[in-house]
């Protein structure tokens, strides 16, 4: 979820805490793997449930490590990037998706495309949304933005010239 809704990098969601949830004003804290900035987003209702449920039910209780995601097997540490990426593949392969990547990344690229496509999100505010230092990094979505091709492809050039 962190991922398709929030487009979070791997080492976002492993590096994600305990205290990066504020439950009082429902946010959620994100520090930036590659600007190293820290993000605020609202904390939607889904996500912050699917959070406490595994925090109450899954996670383990006697821990000392404020990383919120564990491996559910000793040694009980925090879950790595890599280990992010294994399970997402492990979910993704039986699906057989017509996708290049099987992990988190897709799902960073499924929630890019969706602001762009449904929700008629500017690249700037995709850029934002993601956290890329720069526009350019965004630009990979603008060859899926069907509706804006659309636009360009009726402008009419006699406004113009």
């Amino acid at each position: 979820m962190l991922f398709a809704i929030y487009g979070l990098r791997r080492k976002e969601v492993a590096g994600l805490r305990i205290e990066d949830l504020d439950w009082q004003h429902e946010i959620i804290c994100i520090r930036r793997a590659k600007n190293l900035k820290t993000q605020i987003f609202p904390l939607s209702k889904t996500v912050g449930d699917s959070i406490l449920n595994y925090l109450r039910k899954v996670r383990i209780k006697k821990c000392s490590y404020r990383e919120i995601f564990l491996r559910i097997n000793a040694p009980y540490t925090p879950l790595t990037p890599t280990g992010l990426t294994a399970i997402a593949a492990r979910y993704f392969k039986p699906l057989n998706l017509p996708i290049q990547h099987h992990g988190p990344h897709a799902l960073r690229h499924a929630c890019a495309s969706h602001l762009i496509q449904e929700e008629n999100v500017s690249l700037k505010q995709i850029s934002e949304h993601l956290g890329h230092k720069d526009l350019e990094s965004t630009s990979i979505y603008a060859k899926v933005n069907i509706k804006g091709l659309r636009k360009v492809a009726d402008f009419n050039m006699g406004d113009v010239l």
